[in-house]
């Protein structure tokens, strides 16, 4: 049966699925005999215990430890940390080894295994083989990052004293004056995504949340006055989120892709772990007096902890569904009240106080003080100015952003009748206390102002002592207004100046023909394990009269379609599968063939498949007509990738918790 025309690229996820499958399971099997590989074995365990002080950004001891050409070199001891094939003459080894229960590295942190450690010698032993692929660049002030393209902000902040901004970059957080909005300073780091930035209060710190998806958390903390990275801590398998400070500057608080909370001092000694939460916290505040952390996430929750005994309070929100909808991406406090302003999915900014007043009733939301007017799409960031004057959300719908500024002039108390009210179940209310209890909480504060960004999505807003609130997002530009006076007061590209680089110019047919020729080797090495010589040797290649091919012509006119050819024949008329057995040369660059005859285009034109089997050939007629800008879509084409092989199935990743850290949203419907 052949394969049409209007095969989709997910038989292509099919096929590399089940190669990888087998691939891994023979690895699995012969591991213990096979050499030890620094980008599977080593480079692990370096890369969670050693590169928060040996990195481009600091480099302890004047050691560099982020790749394994650096490894070969000596530090300050002045001998060679690695000697390949060496391990007892390697300086490294001599670091690592436990000698009464202690090591001298990691530095202030606890000995590696003797397992890693042994791992190590092996490696080194074998000749300290280098078996990794570069897939990224090493950055650092010598080899600032280039950009392509504008950087994506995430978050921006505004120091306490109000004299710098600083935003999220490409492996760098960019520190800007705020006299004159010109770049001061680029903070370089290891990890390449930034996800949030914060000051401490008492202005000498900057702590970053950053990591490499899916590989790496990072927590990085910079000396704002020498703007050198003080201290980096690896933390978690994923990006970390929503880092803020105590008010004493003394603890930093983040999310992370566990679905747990902490809080760490300055010497990354973990004082609070909290695990309540069922989806990633996106962002955390510490209440005004410090005693208790406030997190939300996109479990739909808002939950309190006490920092010194690390114990969960409570849910600050009504956990009954449908009182929030959808996951709760940000939150800001107010400064001296215990009041907090929370956002997300549901678009719609509420204010809640952080203590019960009532006690809790099952259904109820007392601790709502108001619901703002709903806004268009998500709220990505809210922020409460350090006088406690203004509140703001930013919201953003279809790449179109909305940013709205409201008089925080509420009153956080509740009236008598209204505790009268709340007390009871909400099904217990008569239809004259659920008005008033409406009517409580629906009173909008006066909005002072609302800007419409209609050319892109806005990710993070911040205000400063001076009520400059300023705006960063999707396209790179940071937006700055006055709230006082509603007047745009500037606009700039966060991209630093000389760091542009053209887009590589290579086609989308060049870049899917590098990536096709990666999939070609996997499955030639597959051929090899099926013992696919040994196979073709007991073929009856003598009685095959002729071959035919299923389709006789290929006709493309997407960049994602794809055709399985099968050829069969034999000269006593039987049919026999020879699909396998055959070689594929495609005659042009409009096509690519993988060796066991699955075509798919490249670019627009016409060429032929010549298709060999011994002495016998036949030859299929090409035809591609694609468009040359036709670009990926995530929602057209990654999501039914996804969908078709069940990874975002409520089994898999689309589970409520995910799979090994790694979630996606139920069937897609959230892309």
């Amino acid at each position: 049966m052949a394969i049409g025309p209007k095969t989709r690229v997910t038989f292509c996820a099919v096929v590399c699925s089940a190669i990888l499958c087998c691939h891994n399971l023979m690895s699995c099997c012969s591991a213990s005999d096979a050499p030890v590989s620094f980008s599977k074995d080593i480079y692990p365990i370096l890369r969670d215990n050693c590169f928060g002080c040996h990195q481009p950004a600091k480099r302890m001891g004047g050691y560099l430890m982020t790749d394994a050409a650096s490894l070969l070199l000596a530090g300050e001891s002045g001998s060679p940390a690695v000697v390949p094939g060496n391990s007892k003459e390697s300086h490294l080894i001599h670091e690592i080894e436990i000698v009464d229960g202690k090591a001298e590295m990691p530095k202030n942190g606890k000995p590696l295994a003797a397992s890693e450690i042994e791992l190590i010698k092996r490696w080194i032993d074998e000749g300290a083989v280098n078996d990794q692929t570069a897939t990224q660049s090493t950055y650092s002030e010598a080899n600032p990052p280039k950009y392509i393209r504008p950087p994506l902000i995430s978050s921006l902040r505004f120091s306490p004293d109000g004299k710098e901004l600083i935003a999220t970059g490409l492996h760098e957080a960019l520190v800007f004056d705020a006299a004159n909005w010109g770049l001061s300073k680029r903070l370089i780091g290891l990890s390449p995504r930034l996800e949030s930035i914060a000051y401490s209060p008492d202005g000498k710190w900057i702590a970053v949340a950053a990591g490499e998806p899916g590989v790496r958390g990072e927590l990085q903390i910079w000396n704002r006055e020498t703007k050198t990275l003080e201290n980096s801590f690896i933390i978690g398998p994923d990006t970390l989120f929503g880092v803020n400070w105590s008010p004493d500057s003394q603890l930093i608080s983040f999310g992370c892709s566990d679905n747990s909370v902490r809080a760490v001092n300055l010497a990354g000694e973990q004082k609070l772990f909290q695990r309540t939460h069922e989806d990633w916290p996106r962002a955390t505040v510490f209440t005004p007096a410090g005693k208790h952390l406030i997190s939300v996430a996109r479990d739909m929750t808002v939950k309190l902890t006490e920092v010194e005994t690390e114990r969960f309070i409570d849910n600050i929100t009504s956990i009954t569904p449908g009182a929030l909808r959808g996951g709760v991406q940000a939150i800001a406090k107010h400064p001296t009240r215990n009041e907090i302003v929370v956002g997300g999915a549901d678009g719609t900014p509420k204010i809640y106080r952080v203590f019960r007043q009532t006690a809790r009733v099952i259904g109820d939301d007392a601790n709502l003080i108001r619901q703002l007017e709903p806004m268009p799409g998500r709220i990505f960031d809210v922020a409460v100015s350090d006088d406690g004057r203004y509140l703001a959300a930013a919201a953003t719908l279809d790449n179109r952003s909305m940013i709205r500024v409201w008089s925080y002039d509420v009153e956080g108390q509740i009236p008598d009748p209204i505790k009268l009210i709340q007390q009871k179940n909400p099904v217990e209310r008569s239809e004259e206390e659920k008005q008033a209890l409406e009517k409580y909480v629906t009173p909008v504060p006066a909005i002072l102002t609302t800007w419409d960004v209609p050319e892109t999505a806005i990710y993070s807003i911040a205000i400063d002592q001076q009520g400059r609130l300023a705006a960063g997002g999707a396209d790179g530009q940071i937006r700055v207004w006055s709230v006082a006076t509603k007047e745009s007061l500037h606009r700039f590209d966060a991209t630093p100046q000389g760091a542009t680089v053209p887009a590589d110019t290579k086609s989308i047919a060049e870049s899917r023909a590098a990536r096709l020729t990666q999939i070609a080797t996997l499955q030639e090495q597959e051929r090899q394990h099926d013992d696919w010589q040994k196979r073709l040797q007991s073929l009856p290649i003598s009685s095959i009269e002729q071959l035919t091919i299923e389709p006789k012509q290929i006709v493309f006119g997407q960049w994602n379609e794809s055709v399985q050819c099968l050829v069969t024949k034999l000269k006593t008329g039987e049919l026999l599968d020879v699909t396998g057995f055959c070689s594929y040369v495609v005659a042009g660059s409009q096509a690519w063939s993988s060796p066991r005859g699955w075509v798919q285009p490249l670019e627009s034109g016409e060429s032929r498949l010549e298709v060999k089997l011994a002495d016998h050939r036949i030859e299929v007629p090409i035809s591609v007509s694609i468009r040359a800008d036709q670009s990926m879509d995530f929602i057209r084409d990654v999501n039914p990738v996804l969908s078709r092989l069940g990874c975002n199935s409520g089994t898999c990743h689309g589970a409520q918790a995910g799979k090994s850290g790694f979630k996606l949203s139920l069937r897609g419907y959230d892309p």
